[in-house]
């Protein structure tokens, strides 16, 4: 589940929010000490984690990211090519699931907001919305398509 959540502008790089995001942490959330990232948040993002809070930011990167070939002397074996098609990356799979969640919101996926306090509180309330749905179904974790189905009774 989420415990912060930041809208900003997009001319601003994910590396430049870290403060925004990470500002509060050691007096809101004094026990966390990881926190996983995409390479979005390299360089100053790390840095100012590193000085200004009690938690390391660790970069989760993409295999073969940036991927172009090997350089091997003459005479030696090639390595093996890299595989193709989809790599499940550790770690990021739970940030790219959790926007799943979010985006099966229509106003989140669809419609948006001019103020950044709106669309914020539409994060917040499609967590919340999911939430709800787990407390009402224990046994499903996530989406269920039945959902839309059921009606409510007063």
């Amino acid at each position: 589940m989420l415990l912060q959540v930041v809208v900003h502008a997009a001319d601003i790089q994910d590396r430049a929010a870290v403060p925004l995001v990470l500002s509060n942490l050691n007096t809101k959330y004094p026990t966390i000490t990881k926190i996983w990232a995409d390479s979005g948040y390299n360089g100053k993002g790390v840095i100012w984690t590193k000085e200004n809070t009690k938690a390391v930011l660790e970069v989760v990167k993409r295999p073969y990211e940036n991927f172009r070939g090997y350089w091997v002397a003459d005479g030696a074996p090639a390595p093996p090519a890299p595989p193709k098609g989809f790599h499940l990356v550790r770690h990021r799979w739970i940030v790219e699931r959790t926007f799943a969640w979010l985006g099966r919101n229509r106003q989140l996926s669809k419609e948006y907001d001019q103020k950044v306090a709106h669309s914020e509180a539409w994060v917040w309330l499609g967590m919340i919305r999911l939430m709800l749905h787990r407390l009402k179904s224990p046994a499903k974790n996530g989406y269920d398509s039945e959902m839309k189905k059921e009606k409510v009774q007063p």
